[in-house]
């Protein structure tokens, strides 16, 4: 377990999974990050890698061989190393081993880091091919926010603010994978996303290329407010359990999407992969920030 604070926010992180299990406001001690009660998910804030979401009977192929890989990856099961730490950032990397080359055949490394910037906390991530050819992979977050923060509270009196005005199709699946199909126009101009368990009953919302780079948590009752930088993420996943009245909502900035069923394709090809040269290095980021 290793931590970071300063005035405005603590947290701590787990080197399994290089995963964040904390993240609370200094000025009231709220906690914001869902605290992993497995009666709903019993995750923190997993990163997603070598795949997002799910691949289809999942397995896939690669040079003529067949491997297989469950929903989202491995990463999240793996122990990082802690390669650098600072009064404000921590920096975890975790590389292929024999063990991993069993289901990716490819040799990486894949570094998560932290840094606290006032009431900002920002996550890095780093991938580089160390293999000899292409690294195809996709990378993504899932961290889960507390909704609602206090008891008095209930789930429907908070919202989703978009930076900007949207107008997205929802991208649809069931049991895991692509369906093909899109509901047209769920965010039809605007900027407001009332959250409830209804919203859910068909699993998560999946968006492509929204125009905003940040989405607030917001509700009915205070100003209360923890903002998510998603930046430049192609895909956008928001989620709660369907059906288990479950007191959080995750916001998944993806570099990458579940496979589209009938469509089992080489892994080279598949929809939203991240193609790597030899030594090529490839790095996003996203942001917490405590309003």
């Amino acid at each position: 377990m290793y931590r970071l604070k300063n005035k405005f926010i603590s947290l701590v992180v787990h080197s399994k999974g290089a995963e964040l299990q904390q993240l609370i406001n200094q000025t009231n001690g709220i906690e914001y990050l869902w605290q992993a009660n497995s009666q709903f998910w019993g995750r923190h804030a997993p990163v997603l890698f070598p795949i997002v979401g799910q691949i289809e009977n999942n397995s896939y192929n690669h040079e003529n061989q067949t491997f297989k890989m469950t929903q989202h990856g491995f990463a999240r099961d793996q122990e990082f190393k802690l390669i650098s730490q600072t009064e404000a950032s921590l920096a975890f990397e975790l590389l292929s081993n024999p063990s991993i080359k069993k289901i990716y055949p490819f040799d990486f490394s894949l570094q998560i880091g932290y840094e606290l910037i006032k009431n900002k906390l920002i996550i890095n991530y780093r991938v580089q091919n160390k293999s000899q050819g292409i690294l195809p992979f996709s990378i993504g977050a899932h961290p889960g926010f507390r909704v609602p923060l206090l008891e008095n509270e209930k789930f429907e009196d908070y919202y989703l603010e978009f930076e900007r005005e949207e107008t997205l199709d929802r991208i649809l699946f069931e049991e895991g994978l692509l369906s093909g199909q899109t509901e047209s126009k769920f965010l039809n101009a605007t900027k407001t996303l009332p959250l409830s368990d209804a919203l859910f009953e068909e699993d998560a919302l999946i968006f492509k290329d929204p125009k905003s780079k940040t989405l607030s948590i917001k509700n009915k009752n205070n100003s209360a407010e923890l903002k998510v930088g998603i930046a430049n993420f192609p895909y956008l996943g928001i989620w709660s359990p369907p059906g288990k009245k479950a007191p959080f909502v995750c916001i998944e900035p993806w570099y990458g999407i579940a496979d589209t069923r009938g469509e089992h394709k080489n892994f080279n090809e598949k929809q939203g992969r991240i193609l790597l040269k030899e030594e090529e290095v490839f790095e996003c980021h996203f942001s917490l920030e405590v309003v």
